[in-house]
């Protein structure tokens, strides 16, 4: 496994973690109509609104050099796993220079 396989593999269950949160708050919306006596729907916004959180600041802070352990930003490296559009891929870490096609330490 190489170092860009890793941090895609990190920044895809990242965005996993975000979008599962987005779809139980939407759940909690559609059961909060169908079922209105119960208070089902505070259970989904708790656990949805959590995992959005965690998978938000994980991709945006927490997606680390597996060889220098600093954070990869998004402003400052595009992985190419989100946000294709941009730039392109980076080919190495902007502080220890480990090329991400080298494998893993």
């Amino acid at each position: 496994m190489t170092i860009r396989e890793h941090i895609e593999r990190d920044v895809k269950a990242a965005f996993l973690c975000g979008l599962s949160g987005m779809i139980l708050i939407m759940a909690g919306v559609a059961l909060g109509t169908w079922l209105e006596p119960w208070p089902v729907e505070k259970v989904f916004y708790a656990i949805g609104g959590v995992l959005l959180l965690v998978g938000t600041v994980r991709l945006m802070a927490g997606i680390k050099c597996p060889k220098c352990n600093h954070a990869l930003l998004w402003s400052n490296v595009n992985l190419g796993a989100v946000h294709v559009w941009a730039i392109g891929k980076a080919a190495y870490c902007p502080y220890c220079h480990a090329d991400f096609s080298s494998p893993m330490p």
